[in-house]
C-alpha cells in the first residue's frame, strides 16, 4: 500500500510568512537604495531558506505570503521555494550598498548631534542615550563601513552635504572618536550629578539601595500608592511596601475605552522582592482604585 503524502499546508503556510517579510525588504531597497528602514540581513535570509529546507520543503513547493503579489512566479500570492535561491542573490548586493550606506549616515547623525545638537547636559538624557550615542559614535565602525562603501561604489557620494568618501572621512570618521569621548564623558558626569541630587531627598527618607534606584530611573514620573493616590513625597514612598505605575492608552477598537496598564512593585524593606502587571479595559474616565492594590 502506498504511503501517504504529508500535508505541506501548514508548514507552507509557516514559510510562506517568514520569507515574505525577506521579499518586502528586497523590494525596500529595490526601491530607494539609500532607505533609512532597518533591514534584515541576506545572511538571515540564508539561514532561513535552510532552515525550511531542512524542514522538507522542496524546490517546486509553493509558499504563500501577500507581499509575493508583484513576483512573476506568483499565482494567487504564492511562489515556488526555488525561486528564494535568485532573490538572496539579487538582496545580497543591494543591502551591502544599503548598509555601507545606512552605517555612514548613522556615524553621521551621532557626529552632528554630539557637536552642534545635542548638550551633553540635556535632561532627558539616560545611561541608554549615552550607550547609544558611544556605540554609533565608534570610529572603528565609521571607518569600517566607510571600506565597505568604497567596495561598493569608491565614487559614492554621502551623508547629508553630499560628500565624496575621502571628505566624509576626513570631516566625520577622524574627529569623530575625540567628539564621541568628550561628549559621552560630560554627559555620564552631567547624568551622575543629576541623579545624585534627584537621589538626595529620598535618601534622606530612608530610601536606599533598589528602590532608590527605580525611583531616580523614573525621576519625573508620579508613583501610585495602594488605591491609586499619586506621590512623589519622600516620606510617603519611603513607608510604601508596595508602588506601582499606571500607564494608559485608547482602546484601538473602541475609542469609548482605555487600557490601562498597572505595573505593581513590590518591596521588602528597600529590595525589590518582584513586579508584576496587570491590564484592565475600562471606559474613559472609569474608577481605577481597586487596581491599586
Amino acid at each position: 500500500m502506498a504511503k501517504a503524502k504529508k500535508d505541506k499546508g501548514p508548514l507552507l503556510e509557516e514559510a510562506g510568512e517568514a520569507l515574505g517579510k525577506y521579499y518586502a525588504d528586497l523590494k525596500r531597497v529595490r526601491n530607494n537604495p539609500r532607505t533609512i528602514d532597518v533591514l534584515r540581513p541576506p545572511e538571515d535570509f540564508e539561514a532561513e531558506i535552510e532552515a525550511w529546507r531542512e524542514k522538507g520543503l522542496e524546490g517546486g513547493d509553493r509558499v504563500s505570503h501577500y507581499e509575493f503579489y508583484d513576483h512573476p512566479e506568483q499565482k494567487d500570492n504564492a511562489v515556488p521555494f526555488s525561486a528564494m535561491k535568485a532573490l538572496l542573490a539579487e538582496y545580497r548586493p543591494l543591502y551591502a550598498a544599503y548598509k555601507a550606506v545606512f552605517d555612514l549616515s548613522m556615524a553621521e547623525n551621532a557626529f552632528r548631534s554630539m557637536s552642534d545638537y545635542v548638550k551633553p547636559d540635556e535632561s532627558f538624557i539616560t545611561a541608554e542615550t549615552i550607550a547609544d550615542c558611544e556605540r554609533k559614535g565608534d570610529p572603528k565602525a565609521c571607518l569600517a563601513a566607510l571600506k565597505a562603501a568604497r567596495a561598493v561604489d569608491p565614487e559614492m557620494r554621502v551623508g547629508m552635504r553630499s560628500m565624496s568618501l575621502d571628505e566624509f572621512e576626513a570631516q566625520i570618521c577622524k574627529p569623530l572618536g575625540e567628539v564621541t569621548r568628550g561628549w559621552t564623558a560630560a554627559a555620564r558626569a552631567a547624568l551622575r550629578a543629576r541623579n545624585e541630587k534627584a537621589a538626595a531627598p529620598y535618601q534622606a527618607a530612608g530610601i536606599g539601595g533598589q528602590k532608590l534606584d527605580l525611583i531616580v530611573a523614573y525621576a519625573g514620573v508620579s508613583w501610585r500608592l495602594k488605591g491609586g493616590e499619586a506621590s512623589d513625597e519622600p516620606k510617603k514612598l519611603a513607608k510604601a511596601s508596595v508602588l506601582f505605575h499606571w500607564l494608559d492608552a485608547p482602546d484601538r477598537i473602541d475609542p469609548r475605552y482605555m487600557i490601562n496598564t498597572i505595573r505593581r512593585y513590590e518591596f521588602k524593606g528597600n529590595d525589590l522582592a518582584g513586579v508584576s502587571e496587570e491590564r484592565f479595559r475600562r471606559p474613559k474616565g472609569a474608577d481605577l482604585s481597586d487596581a491599586f492594590k
